[in-house]
């Protein structure tokens, strides 16, 4: 979407374009390293009930956190 937006609304963002464009970059930069094989691709880490009655940083987690992939 912000791709989208960028492409469309691009010339009306001025001082902001090259945050948008540090934002859709990270992203893609993302999807680039997510695939670890053909065809499987890393969608989440960690449990959302579990991550969301702890009160604490992601960095600062020591307990062990589930992977969730697509094939």
């Amino acid at each position: 979407m912000l791709s989208w937006s960028v492409i469309e609304f691009g010339g009306l963002m001025k001082g902001e374009l090259q945050n948008a464009k540090e934002a859709i970059r990270w992203a893609t930069d993302y999807l680039l390293k997510a695939p670890a094989q053909p065809g499987t691709v890393y969608v989440q880490v960690g449990n959302a009930n579990r991550d969301h009655a702890c009160w604490e940083r992601p960095e600062d987690m020591d307990t062990p956190r589930s992977v969730f992939k697509k094939k």
